[in-house]
């Protein structure tokens, strides 16, 4: 594997193609990490195919503008290829997209060859120990530039382990914040035994502090410095953080706009129903509430499960997210194909190449026009044209025999929450979930945890949860559910002193909410009508058969004054 810098010269890029070498060659970047511009393009040509990659920052000892420094080295009569020789500089991708992708086009022995080409940090310093790398590694220039990003800091975290072909999953970690004047911390148990851990649960009543925990924890993460926010035990191994939250009250960062650290915008994605508005005045750029933008991430999302599809299939483990979208909504929905409306003011064969036998994508449904998303047709897909064309206000839409499904809110929310988190997902995501259960009934419930659980475990990745669902709880073991008290005035954070998983609704429902301590509507009305009948046998006698067992055994139990 070759690696060459060509500043921007796109001629002798040509050539180099035409010898049908694999190499990787990198192109000067302007990017301004505080004053260092240490930030390389990256693509590679790999078996007569082109390969985007991350963009990959290289750090030369005493030098703050690389692609300068390595433009003065040309001129000087260097021919632009890697290692330089006498050189001391180290360098780190901004995601470890960039070398799983060189892995899954190339091999592990050639990944490796760019690694030790480039000084890799991750590779130098944990496979390596090299002296000369560890000390450069040191210098504030590398943490100032070449850590700026969270993606990046897992690259030098875990990167080293795609050279050793490791396993990479999120680790536990506790996070510690205040609540009032108290200081709490909660330890998240991602690491499975025998019961499954994927996903860890914050639950209870309302106004305990669950969505005030999961704000801190989202901006700790995107912003380090922030010192009101909490602190992580340790450096999160998390490669990208996706937040769900369809409740028009929270508050979480729609986007990445306000945080200047982060260099690299996709390592974290909101889906709720605010937006920043988009706006020629970048100053006028406010944030807006809409019921359509579910279905509007929603399309972009569905577009982008096929654009990673065809980008990360040969990635080790990838699994196809098309695939993924299909066998996880049918357990929930009756369909048999995913399509998106198109407008009429584009030729449909524009919308695709190449499409030459099979039932075409695109076809018209009670006089709309639509294109089909399939494995079947996906690698034909024109998708910045489809992009330009979409009609994303109509959503994703499901067919069944060639007719439109219609869905209730509950099963529309489900299946935009399932595409929206598939289209952003990447291996090692950790999913935070603020109420998910608002717009779900008890089944929907049960299926959502079901589906999150199919998806985590398919891209490696973890899951927290704010919610009230009872249900939810039963799915994940006790030491995952963290419950939220409140008593005089300060919150108490526990695990409940009993196992969970598959557990008994009203036993979890009674230690959560104090049901016990909670009188009920009910129980107030039978209390009532014991005063205005005289006994529990003339009330019961009075309800005849508009009454149960359990309700039998109460009304005895309050007569008796048993009932507590």
């Amino acid at each position: 594997m070759k690696v060459i810098y060509l500043n921007q010269n796109s001629e002798k890029y040509k050539e180099l193609k035409k010898l049908k070498l694999n190499f990787i060659s990198l192109w000067s970047d302007n990017w301004d990490d505080y004053n260092y511009q240490t930030t390389l393009n990256a693509n590679a040509f790999i078996d007569g195919k082109e390969v985007d990659l991350p963009r990959i920052k290289i750090l030369f000892d005493g030098i703050q503008v690389t692609f300068k420094y390595l433009n003065d080295l040309l001129k000087e009569g260097w021919d632009g290829y890697f290692p330089l020789v006498g050189k001391n500089y180290v360098s780190l991708p901004v995601s470890m997209d960039f070398y799983e992708l060189l892995i899954g086009h190339a091999c592990i022995n050639q990944a490796r060859t760019c690694a030790e080409i480039l000084n890799d940090a991750s590779y130098s310093i944990r496979i390596k120990d090299d002296e000369s790398i560890i000390k450069l590694s040191n210098n504030s220039a590398f943490s100032t530039s070449l850590l700026r990003d969270r993606s990046a800091s897992v690259a030098l975290q875990e990167g080293w382990r795609l050279f050793n072909d490791d396993f990479i999953e999120i680790s536990n970690f506790s996070f510690d914040f205040d609540i009032g004047e108290k200081n709490k911390s909660i330890p998240f148990d991602f690491e499975t035994k025998i019961l499954p851990h994927e996903i860890n649960v914050l639950i209870g009543p309302n106004g305990c502090g669950k969505s005030q925990t999961l704000h801190k924890m989202v901006s700790k993460w995107l912003d380090p410095s922030l010192d009101d926010s909490g602190m992580y035990s340790k450096e999160l191994n998390v490669r990208k953080l996706i937040v769900v939250s369809y409740s028009p009250f929270e508050l979480f960062p729609v986007d990445l706009n306000n945080f200047n650290n982060i260099s690299d915008k996709s390592v974290y994605n909101y889906f709720g129903l605010r937006r920043r508005s988009n706006t020629v005045d970048k100053s006028k750029n406010r944030i807006k509430l809409s019921r359509s933008y579910p279905q509007i991430d929603a399309v972009d999302s569905i577009l982008n499960c096929v654009v990673d599809d065809i980008k990360f299939n040969r990635i080790k483990d990838w699994s196809n997210k098309i695939d993924t979208v299909y066998s996880v909504l049918n357990e929930a929905i009756e369909f048999d194909s995913i399509a998106i409306e198109i407008t009429n003011k584009v030729n449909k064969v524009d919308l695709y190449s190449d499409f030459i036998f099979g039932t075409e994508p695109v076809f018209e449904k009670n006089g709309k026009r639509y294109i089909k998303i399939s494995n079947d047709t996906n690698t034909s897909l024109n998708i910045e044209e489809i992009r330009k064309h979409v009609i994303k206000t109509s959503g994703v839409c499901f067919f069944k025999k060639g007719q439109l499904q219609k869905m209730s809110s509950g099963q529309r929310l489900f299946s935009y929450i399932v595409i929206n988190i598939l289209g952003s997902i990447k291996k090692n995501s950790l999913i935070i979930v603020d109420e998910p259960e608002l717009f779900l009934h008890p089944t929907l419930e049960i299926e959502f945890v079901s589906m999150l659980k199919k998806i985590l475990k398919n891209y490696f990745s973890k899951a927290i949860l704010a919610t009230h669902s009872l249900v939810t709880v039963r799915e994940v073991p006790k030491s995952c559910v963290h419950v939220f008290k409140k008593e005089l005035n300060e919150t108490y954070i526990n695990n409940p002193p009993f196992e969970t998983f598959g557990g008994d609704i009203q036993r979890i429902s009674s230690y959560v909410f104090g049901d016990k301590s909670t009188s009920k509507p009910y129980e107030a009305w039978i209390k009532s009508e014991l005063e205005t009948y005289g006994s529990a046998k003339a009330l019961i006698d009075a309800l005849g058969r508009d009454i149960n067992e359990e309700m039998i055994v109460q009304i005895h139990s309050m007569d008796k004054k048993e009932w507590f």
